[in-house]
Formats: C-alpha cells, sequence, structure tokens
C-alpha cells in the first residue's frame, strides 16, 4: 500500500496521538513502581513503542526516526502489541488489561489500515474501545470526590452510548467511525489510568497511616503492658501479640500454646471460674472482664486480668477477641497497701487508747480539783446533821436523870444516830467520787439539793462581784442520781457562768418539769459564747480562756455526769446577751408539795 508525504493534518494527528501516547508512558510508569518489576519493565517498554509507532505509522518514514520506523517493522510490532492487549485482557489486574485493550488496540487499528484488513480494525475497534471506555467511566465516576468530576463522568455515558448503539458506527468501512472510538477508547484509558494512580495514591496514604497506627499501637501495648490476643473457637486457631508472650514467660519464637495448655498455666482454683466466664461471654454475649493467677513454671505466681468480647468475622464466624494485663504489680501494691492500713489503724487504736486514758486521768484529775470548790458545800452539808448532833447531844445531857424525859431522849438518840449516818453518806460518797469509782445513785429531791449549791456559791458573791439565784416551778421532782456528781455537775454550770466575765455577772438557776423531765437552767448575763466556739464547748480540753488557767473540763465533766444519769446537757448563746445551759434529768417521783413558785434568792432552812 503505498504511502504519501505528510501534510499538515497528519502531523497535527501526528502530534496528538503522541502526546497522548506519551501522556500514557508516564502514567503506566508511574502505575508500574506499585506494581511487581518484571510487569513494571513490560508496561514501560510497550509504551515507549506505543510512541514511536504512532508517530511512524500517521507520519511517515522522516529521516531522524529509528530503522524500527519502517511500515514493515511497524504492522508486526502493532500486532504483537495487539496480541499483548488480548493477553492483558484475561489478567488479574481489571486496571491493567483494560487500559492496555484501550491503548493497544489504537495501535492494532494503525497497522490493520496498514495492511489494508479492514476486517482486523473493525476486530480491533470493537474489543478496544467497548469495554475499556465503560469501565473508565464507572472507575471515574467512583474515584470522583467532587459533583463536577462525576457531572463528568456522566456526560462521557451519553455520546458513548450513542456510539455504542448507532449503526453507523458498527459499518466496517466507516473509518471516522472507527477513529472516533477509538479515540474515545484512549481518552477513557487516560482517565482510567489517571483513576487508577489517584487510587494508588490514597491507597498509599492510607496503607502509611495504617502502617503508623498499628505502630504507635503495638508501642501503646508494649508501654502500657498489654497483650492482645484473639481465639477462633471453631478451628482453634490462637493468635497473641508480642506483649501476651512477656505475661505468660516465654519468648516470641515460641509456639502460641493451646487453649488448653493456656488453660493448664493457671491457678487450678482459678481454672473453672475461667471457663465459666467464657462460656457466659459466648451465651450471653457479655464481656468477659476476669482476673486470675498464673502459676509459670520456674517462676513466682503471677496476677493478671483478661477482659474480651465475642465479635463475627466479614464470613459469619465468632471470634473471641480480648486483652491480658500483667496485674502483679498492681496486686502486690494493694497488698502493701493494706498491710499499711491494717498497722495504721493499728497505730491509730493505741493512740486512740493512749489518748482516752490521758483524757480518763485528767478527768480524774478535775475531778479532785473539782473537790476543793465543793469545799464549802461539804463543810455545809456536814455542819447541818453535826449541829443536829450537837443538839441532840446536849439536850440529852440536860435531861439524862428525869426519868419522865426518857422518851424525849430516845428522840434525841435518834436524830443523832439519822445526822451521824447522814455525814458517813456525805464522806462516802465524796470518797468514791475522788477515787473515780461508780457512786451509788439514790432517789433525791432536787430542789433542797439546788438550794444547797445556791448557799454554798453565794458565798464567794464578794469575791467575784456576782450574784446567785434560785427559783422553781411546780411541785419538786425526785431524780435517780449521785447527789455528790449532780451538785458537781450543776456547780460546774454555775462557776462556767461566773467566769464568762471579769465584772460580774447574774447567774439564775431555774428549775421546772416538763412530763417525766426535770429541767434545770443557769442562765448568765454574760458576753455569750461565739458561734465558732458554741459547737465545741462541750468537747474535752476546749476553753477560750486558757490564758487564764481555764482547762476546759468543767463543760466537759457535767457533760459526761448528765449523760451518765441518763440525761442531757445542751448549751444557747448570743453574743452580748448571756448564755443558757440546760441540764435535762428524768424524774422518777414527785416529791412532798412544795411552796409556790419562788423567785429571787433563797436563804438555808436549818
Amino acid at each position: 500500500m503505498a504511502r504519501r508525504g505528510a501534510g499538515t493534518v497528519e502531523w497535527i494527528g501526528a502530534g496528538v496521538l503522541a502526546t497522548i501516547a506519551f501522556a500514557m508512558l508516564g502514567t503506566l510508569f508511574w502505575v508500574s513502581r506499585n506494581q511487581d518489576e518484571h510487569a513494571g519493565r513490560w508496561w514501560i517498554a510497550a509504551g515507549t513503542v506505543m510512541a514511536v509507532n504512532a508517530v511512524v505509522t500517521l507520519v511517515g518514514q522522516p529521516a531522524f526516526l529509528f530503522p524500527l520506523a519502517s511500515e514493515h517493522a511497524a504492522a508486526p510490532l502493532s500486532g504483537w502489541l495487539l496480541y499483548r492487549g488480548a493477553c492483558e485482557y484475561t489478567g488479574r489486574r481489571p486496571q491493567a488489561w483494560v487500559a492496555g485493550i484501550a491503548v493497544f488496540s489504537i495501535f492494532g487499528w494503525f497497522a490493520a489500515r496498514a495492511l489494508a484488513r479492514p476486517d482486523l480494525m473493525f476486530d480491533a475497534a470493537a474489543v478496544g474501545t467497548t469495554i475499556p471506555v465503560l469501565v473508565s467511566i464507572a472507575r471515574l465516576f467512583q474515584v470522583a470526590r467532587t459533583p463536577l468530576g462525576r457531572l463528568l463522568a456522566i456526560s462521557m455515558s451519553v455520546p458513548i452510548g450513542l456510539i455504542l448503539v448507532h449503526p453507523w458506527f458498527h459499518a466496517v468501512d466507516s473509518s471516522p467511525a472507527l477513529e472516533i472510538r477509538i479515540w474515545l477508547a484512549a481518552l477513557s484509558a487516560i482517565c482510567l489510568l489517571a483513576s487508577c494512580v489517584i487510587l494508588e495514591r490514597r491507597m498509599a496514604e492510607s496503607n502509611h497511616a495504617l502502617r503508623q497506627t498499628a505502630e504507635q499501637l503495638r508501642l501503646g501495648t508494649l508501654i502500657s503492658g498489654m497483650g492482645t490476643w484473639t481465639v477462633d473457637p471453631g478451628t482453634g486457631a490462637v493468635e497473641w501479640s508480642e506483649e501476651m508472650y512477656r505475661i505468660y514467660g516465654m519468648t516470641p519464637d515460641m509456639p502460641v500454646p493451646t487453649g488448653r495448655d493456656q488453660l493448664a498455666l493457671l491457678a487450678e482454683e482459678d481454672r473453672e471460674p475461667f471457663l465459666r466466664a467464657i462460656e457466659a461471654v459466648h451465651e450471653n454475649g457479655f464481656e468477659l472482664d476476669h482476673e486470675f493467677r498464673l502459676d509459670l513454671p520456674g517462676g513466682k505466681p503471677r496476677y493478671a486480668r483478661s477482659r474480651a468480647q465475642f465479635i463475627r468475622t466479614p464470613e459469619g464466624r465468632p471470634i473471641l477477641i480480648g486483652t491480658t494485663v500483667d496485674i502483679t504489680d498492681h496486686r502486690q501494691a494493694l497488698e502493701e497497701l493494706r498491710r499499711h492500713r491494717h498497722h495504721l489503724e493499728e497505730l491509730v487504736a493505741q493512740r486512740t487508747a493512749e489518748l482516752a486514758a490521758s483524757q480518763q486521768r485528767l478527768l480524774h484529775s478535775q475531778r479532785l480539783a473539782s473537790i476543793g470548790t465543793l469545799t464549802a458545800g461539804l463543810a455545809h452539808q456536814v455542819n447541818n446533821p453535826v449541829g443536829s448532833i450537837l443538839a441532840a447531844a446536849g439536850f440529852a445531857k440536860r435531861c439524862r436523870n428525869e426519868a419522865d424525859e426518857l422518851e424525849i431522849l430516845r428522840y434525841a438518840v435518834d436524830d443523832i444516830e439519822r445526822e451521824a449516818k447522814r455525814c458517813g453518806d456525805i464522806v462516802h460518797d465524796m470518797l468514791r467520787f475522788a477515787s473515780d469509782r461508780p457512786t451509788d445513785k439514790k432517789c433525791i429531791p432536787i430542789d433542797p439539793l439546788l438550794e444547797r449549791i445556791c448557799v454554798s456559791l453565794r458565798r464567794r458573791e464578794p469575791e467575784t462581784g456576782s450574784t446567785i439565784s434560785f427559783s422553781a416551778r411546780g411541785p419538786g421532782p425526785v431524780v435517780e442520781a449521785s447527789a455528790i456528781e449532780l451538785e458537781q455537775a450543776v456547780a460546774n454550770l454555775i462557776e462556767n457562768a461566773i467566769q464568762s466575765s471579769d465584772k460580774g455577772v447574774r447567774v439564775m438557776i431555774e428549775r421546772s418539769t416538763v412530763g417525766d423531765e426535770v429541767q434545770i437552767r443557769v442562765r448568765d448575763d454574760g458576753p455569750g459564747i461565739p458561734p465558732e466556739h458554741l459547737a465545741h464547748v462541750l468537747d474535752p480540753f476546749y476553753t477560750s480562756r486558757l490564758d487564764a488557767g481555764g482547762t476546759g473540763l468543767g463543760l466537759s465533766v457535767a457533760h459526761g455526769i448528765a449523760r451518765e444519769h441518763g440525761g442531757s446537757l445542751r448549751l444557747e448563746s448570743t453574743p452580748g446577751e448571756g448564755t443558757t445551759a440546760l441540764l435535762s434529768l428524768v424524774a422518777v417521783g414527785r416529791a412532798t408539795p412544795a411552796e409556790p413558785a419562788q423567785h429571787g434568792r433563797t436563804e438555808p432552812g436549818w
């Protein structure tokens, strides 16, 4: 077949086709970097020949080309390329063989045209255009991330659809139709290869990110001491991470033990609970969270904690995936902490007992110190019966020779005996109080006791500048108490009121009865107690008069005596207005009817 010289149109066509061929060459070279080395060499070699053959076929035999560019060499080479494209058609890489068919069919068509074989021209066009065009459009639509790219893919499908269905494009002798189809195939191949490049780049980026994530996860598990594992119940396959070998005292080059072998490494008492926990996870879908002890050969027992859950593979098979952490150090730290806590509790109990003993000794010392305060009251209590004894004794002396006064003498002796016994009781209670032994509780009228305390402490009024008054409302009740302790409690409340001010205060003692409760109020018009101190004034050794010699035991002792007698002690105070101490006791009866309510000062009845 005679060839004519190349004109302007042929040169333009050759330039366009050569540009496409060299673009394909660059694309194929890029793709070959991500393929195996052998396939890469074939792609580069074929692409180079394609580019040379494209120019040779259209332009002819310019002097600057190699002899390979002769018509006789171009035809067989193009035929071989067509064969190569057919081989790629059956390959395993869709992107590769689709692009190969599109490109190789172009040169197969040129070879068929040079050989004047229209049937080959149609076969080359039919095989090399339809499939790559459709696949490239689908791939472009899949790869495109923007609406514009997808619109381009859809717009390409319209003319291609017309080409595939219109009879004119299927005419064997229609060279323009074949050229259009081949050019579209070439364009589709370029789009397809471009999509391959984009996908390869995305895959490379994704793989790099996955490798980084996997490495970070591996380092994280190593640093945290966490091992990961999977178990396939169906096949029995077990996979371990590197850290699992360390936890079980093994090296990574050793085979992974089977599930039965792993169970044998557990302490005997932990095997059955571990199996039950796994069965519960498998049956109910719960998450496994179990601690167990490992009895490793030739080593100390270790403790581990496993957490796992069943998941399903894409094929629907259940596998158990989980983590295991070595908690030996944690358990040892907890055990050490428990030992220290137990030791600390023992120390606290010991110190508390020592403190309680010290407080008891101080309270006893305060009791002894209170004896001095109660001396005046004791003298008053003893003076009364002593006076009665002396009067009765004198009367007995005067009438000892008078027979008619024997009856009076008997009464006098009885009075002496009664008053002497009273003195003995007073001394006995005082000794019990001083020795810190429980005193005997007796039923005593409360009003006479309060009167005696007031009379006893009233003798100090000139010294303190204070005044003391007592009043009672209603019949006088009887309480079961130790007279000496109850006197001490009330005396402490009065002393606390007197000591609240150096300028003297008015102290008012009021007794009232509410139901079965006897209420003794000790009021004063002193400076009052600040709110921040009020909550602590009943605590032992708490005092705001430390510089004045206060011990902080007076109110605490009164509080303790009130509780020992089944009562209570409460304080109410308003700064600048005074303080009220309310001592409550349980009444067990009523004394003889008292006179109407008294107010103000009371004098002793001798």
